[in-house]
């Protein structure tokens, strides 16, 4: 039987996920929402303000109906929040968003591969981040660190293929270490990226997967609302997957791996061979392939329709494992434009399991610059977080 304690948690976690959604609701909406008593969504709606999680706001005049306009609920964005910081190749992105997503400080540095990414990280974190939040009075929850990598828990290490880390098997112990005092997650960035759009896309009870194809290329799986493995890329390598046998060797140790063939970071090497070479000024780019097909440049639109192919290839693969009902792919590939879309969905149709594919939908996600960043701190807040316990210096991998 759960204990009264862990009933309460988990109703917190519910009311204010759905105060974090509606962005405006009342207690009486709440309470017929969850099914829970109005005295008991009262009391807990009272805990979180009294917590600086939630304040009240009378409703606009569209809202309100005749009479007194009622009290509605919103997240607190000045009280609490949680440092995320985006690991990528040669830059680290350094964020403070509240609880209700608004971001309240940003700054970006780069580093070259001859310099420890790890000291930089966690100096920075440490000497400018965490002092910060303490000088403007700000509760910190939790940092977040995302990586374009696996997390591995069992092992407690990150594998990455895009980070080009100095001591890739000791990473996520010095992390730890490091930045010891508050609750730590290491997830990874596919992941946080498709838990924003499960979030802002209304799919919760609906089978969809989410892939990115950005320097490497990653998916994550959802099933009805729930990530399939966690946020630490773990349960599935669909970049890693081979579609050529006797293709470039990957540092995973495949040969052919998808990553390899559509990957921006391959981008180069393979536009050589639709004679598109780079400049000074012009770096070989998804955005600047992109705009090349664009302007009816026939190399590029090539290019565009090989890279097209090799990713229906590997999507046909992933249909028939996971069998979703939407497939949305995100990161920097989608600057390819719509003839990638179309391409990628055309080749579909011509080399996959008839029975599975009729039945799916693929789009281009539609989310914004920050939507890792807040992927990242909304999945520490719906998973992690806990309402009822004193805060404690947590480690999670994924």
């Amino acid at each position: 039987m759960l204990s009264q304690q862990k009933i309460r948690e988990t109703n917190l976690k519910r009311i204010f996920h759905i105060i974090l959604t509606e962005k405006g609701i009342s207690r009486a909406q709440i309470a017929h929402k969850t099914k829970l008593t109005k005295t008991t969504v009262s009391s807990l709606v009272d805990e979180l303000i009294e917590k600086h999680f939630v304040e009240e706001t009378e409703a606009s005049e569209t809202q309100a109906k005749i009479g007194r306009k009622p009290i509605q609920l919103k997240p607190d964005s000045a009280h609490s929040v949680i440092i995320v910081i985006s690991w990528r190749a040669h830059t680290i992105l350094f964020t403070i968003l509240s609880v209700s997503s608004c971001i309240l400080f940003e700054h970006t540095i780069t580093y070259s591969n001859k310099e420890n990414a790890t000291v930089l990280l966690t100096s920075y974190c440490n000497e400018i981040l965490i002092p910060l939040t303490k000088k403007k009075h700000l509760k910190l929850l939790g940092i977040c660190i995302i990586v374009p990598a696996i997390v591995d828990q069992i092992q407690q290490k990150i594998h990455s293929t895009v980070l080009h880390l100095l001591n890739n098997e000791l990473c996520a112990a010095v992390l730890r270490e490091k930045i010891p005092l508050y609750p730590l997650a290491i997830l990874n960035d596919t992941a946080c990226l498709g838990y924003t759009e499960l979030l802002n896309s209304h799919l919760q009870k609906q089978n969809f997967s989410y892939v990115n194809v950005n320097s490497g290329v990653g998916a994550v799986f959802f099933e009805k609302g729930k990530m399939l493995g966690g946020a630490g890329a773990m349960a599935t390598q669909f970049g890693h997957l081979s579609i050529n046998r006797n293709g470039t060797q990957c540092s995973c140790g495949n040969r052919g791996c998808l990553e390899q063939e559509i990957g921006e970071m391959n981008l180069t090497r393979k536009a050589a061979q639709f004679d598109i070479v780079p400049t000074r000024k012009r770096p070989i780019t998804f955005e600047y392939i992109g705009k090349l097909a664009a302007e009816e440049n026939k190399n590029a639109q090539s290019l565009i329709r090989c890279l097209a192919k090799d990713l229906a290839y590997g999507l046909s693969n992933l249909i028939v494992l996971c069998n979703p009902r939407l497939i949305v792919l995100g990161g920097s590939g989608i600057k390819l434009g719509e003839i990638y879309l179309e391409a990628v969905t055309e080749e579909l149709h011509k080399i996959g399991f008839k029975e599975f594919i009729s039945k799916v939908e693929i789009k281009f996600s539609t989310l914004g610059d920050s939507a890792e960043t807040v992927g990242a701190a909304r999945y520490f807040m719906d998973t992690y977080f806990n309402f009822t316990q004193k805060a404690s210096s947590d480690f999670y991998l994924g």
